[in-house]
């Protein structure tokens, strides 16, 4: 199975351990923080048994919403790191930790914004005037809207690749290319991370349930934090793995044919 030689790519390389630790660990803090910025604005009153320290006063809430969105900013960099280093060495293995990604987030981000820009304008398109009494049409345009998310991924990938602000990457049109030469290689990548899914998915879940039984508080708060920490590091495993298998459907589907 491919997803399954991609996962295993991932923890191979130089310095694969101690990157993993570095990314579980970045993962957790950013976790932890928006934990305490939810606690902070009062929705911590919707979860039940929900571990939270919150801000003790303005300052401090703002600097952790800070340190939070500079964290979110350098994974988001990362991903462009990890698509870019897979274009130029064709491996899957999880790039160094430095401080590139903050500068690949300022490059990339302009062509992020404009294509949600364009689907902001198809959503807003929708809910102005599809009729809301025909059911059927509002589930049909929202499947189309959730489907046509993957292929501006592809678009964005196909920009890192070379980070050139080609008519290819720039107008709406051509998101129907990338469908006509990629439909099918796309969802055979989604329905594999659709399977990879159910196992570490159903992992945390048991032990979740598992938690709800511990009768000290702290350690059931805990475990629960912890949860979730584990679950967004699956998560963030399977991302990229979806990135991985988007390089290769660009590079076999779109730079081969150019």
């Amino acid at each position: 199975m491919e997803v399954l030689r991609q996962v295993k790519e991932l923890y191979s390389g130089k310095n694969a351990i101690s990157n993993h630790i570095t990314l579980f660990s970045i993962l957790g803090i950013v976790v932890i923080l928006l934990n305490n910025v939810v606690a902070a604005w009062g929705a911590s009153a919707f979860y039940f048994d929900f571990f939270a320290i919150a801000p003790s006063s303005r300052f401090e809430l703002w600097l952790t919403l800070t340190v939070c969105i500079l964290l979110m900013i350098y994974l988001f960099g990362y991903d462009c790191k990890f698509l870019y280093s897979k274009f130029q060495n064709n491996d899957s293995v999880l790039p160094e930790m430095d401080l590139v990604p903050m500068s690949m987030f300022f490059k990339s981000f302009p062509v992020f914004v404009l294509w949600q820009m364009y689907y902001a304008v198809l959503f807003v398109i929708g809910v102005l005037f599809l009729p809301t009494n025909n059911s059927t049409l509002v589930y049909l345009t929202a499947s189309l809207l959730v489907c046509s998310i993957p292929f501006m991924n592809l678009i964005f990938v196909k920009f890192i690749s070379d980070f050139k602000y080609s008519k290819d990457v720039l107008l709406p049109s051509s998101i129907f290319k990338y469908i006509d030469k990629c439909f099918l290689s796309l969802v055979g990548l989604i329905l594999g991370i659709l399977l990879l899914a159910i196992l570490p998915c159903g992992l945390v879940l048991w032990v979740s349930k598992f938690a709800h039984k511990i009768v000290s508080e702290p350690l059931k708060l805990s475990v629960y934090l912890a949860c979730i920490c584990v679950f967004i590091y699956f998560i963030t495993i399977l991302k990229f793995v979806y990135l991985d298998g988007l390089v290769k459907i660009v590079k076999s589907k779109i730079l081969n044919l150019e």
